[in-house]
């Protein structure tokens, strides 16, 4: 992924890195006072965030051993490769998809089988991916998936952990804006992991905390693979005391839904094709070269997710959801950029 699209100039609206504008950054910035206030950064963190992690199983109706916190989704992801990928392992993916997995597997030596999602509506083939996993070592899934947005269906996702030797890892970074969660099933599992994090509908991006959900086996393995202190002390305490303001997270979340299903019907009177999401973001399709688009944008003040790298993803950009009196600006400007490109045609 280009410079470009991970660091947006500082004088842009940031619509694609997916990131969570509905928090009040007020209510996030008294949490980090509270959060320094509450700790002695001098002071080395619990080694594995027993305090967080207590607190998080208790939200989830789970057992702390359960809880395995680490400093974002993707340096999880990055453990659970090394625990279950040697050099020429087989590894299976989704594509399109978040693109970290694939990443390190290939870091890592392993054998890369992407599978690609059904191009009409980006639902998985079943048969297809079935079969892949049946001689994987580790398989990643990510639902709703980033970039196309969607949620695969419970019983599928189901049926293609049910009897596999593999290690499943269901990425479930949106699971706040979706409508179901794999988080009790992964607990009672030896074969499924699920990802969360803090950087999305709790707003916490800049501190870098996630979770993964696994037996207390596979916890224990994935502990012993990222090892102690892979949080600061003050992004973990920031994150524990962030769960006392759900009601604030799940206010956001509600927002977010609500401006994204307008959206949706804005893409499509736009004449654009947008996709159904269940995350804080949504996936368009329009005419036009995506990197144009991108670019076009950015003069005019926006930052997209420009999809030229995914396969099936031809003309699409990704755009984040943000409060209502931003996205009236954007959709303003995204008509400005297809009607400049339709005169010059």
């Amino acid at each position: 992924m280009s410079l470009e699209l991970l660091s947006p100039p500082e004088n842009v609206v940031r619509l694609g890195l997916n990131e969570n504008f509905f928090i009040s950054e007020s209510l996030v910035k008294n949490v980090i006072r509270e959060a320094v206030s509450r700790v002695d950064p001098r002071t080395y963190p619990e080694a594995f965030y027993d305090q967080l992690a207590y607190k998080i199983a208790a939200r989830l109706g789970l057992e702390p051993e359960n809880i395995v916190v680490g400093p974002g989704s993707d340096r999880l992801i990055a453990a659970l490769v090394n625990l279950r990928i040697r050099p020429g392992a087989k590894a299976v993916s989704i594509h399109p998809t978040f693109e970290e997995f694939d990443r390190v597997v290939k870091l890592h030596g392993g054998c890369l089988k992407p599978v690609l999602l059904k191009p009409d509506n980006f639902q998985l083939d079943l048969d297809r991916v079935t079969a892949e996993c049946r001689d994987a070592a580790l398989v990643y899934l990510s639902s709703p998936n980033n970039p196309t947005g969607n949620q695969f269906p419970q019983e599928e996702v189901e049926a293609i952990i049910e009897d596999l030797e593999a290690v499943v890892i269901v990425d479930e970074a949106y699971a706040e804006y979706a409508d179901y969660t794999l988080a009790q099933e992964a607990a009672s599992r030896n074969n499924l992991v699920v990802l969360r994090t803090f950087s999305k509908a709790w707003g916490l991006a800049g501190l870098r905390v996630g979770y993964a959900v696994a037996s207390s086996d596979l916890a224990r393995s994935i502990k012993e693979v990222l090892g102690p202190f892979t949080v600061s002390i003050v992004s973990a305490k920031a994150a524990e005391i962030m769960l006392d303001h759900e009601v604030e997270v799940e206010r956001a979340v509600r927002e977010t839904i609500k401006v994204r299903e307008e959206m949706y019907g804005q893409f499509k009177k736009m004449g654009l094709k947008p996709y159904r999401s269940k995350t804080n973001f949504i996936m368009v399709k329009t005419s036009l070269d995506e990197k144009v688009v991108f670019r076009k944008l950015l003069t005019k003040g926006f930052h997209v997710r420009e999809l030229s790298d995914k396969p099936l993803c031809r003309n699409c950009i990704r755009v984040t959801m943000a409060p209502k009196t931003i996205m009236k600006r954007f959709i303003n400007a995204l008509k400005e950029v297809i009607e400049e490109s339709s005169s010059m045609r």
